[in-house]
């Protein structure tokens, strides 16, 4: 019983691990195709044109995501104090 218990467990975990190369040659890819997008800078009411990669996008995401998860601990401990 241990033992089916312990591959039910582990199985699904190592297949999630094994990685196709070529999904991974994809992946890698898509994150260096560039987006581009028309932006208005502040205080300037003529939008420019700004090209990123889609890894540049995705961590400024993650980084404006971080910012505002920190800015609201830190909001949180004020009212403690």
């Amino acid at each position: 019983m241990r033992w089916l218990l312990l591959a039910v467990l582990v199985l699904p975990v190592g297949c999630v691990l094994i990685q196709d190369p070529d999904v991974a040659a994809k992946r890698a890819v898509a994150e260096n195709q560039v987006r581009c997008s028309r932006e208005t800078p502040t205080g300037s009411r003529r939008p420019i044109t700004v090209c990123r990669s889609v890894a540049q996008l995705k961590q400024e995401q993650e980084d404006a995501a971080e910012l505002l998860r920190r800015s609201r601990n830190l909001g949180v401990q004020g009212r403690d104090e």
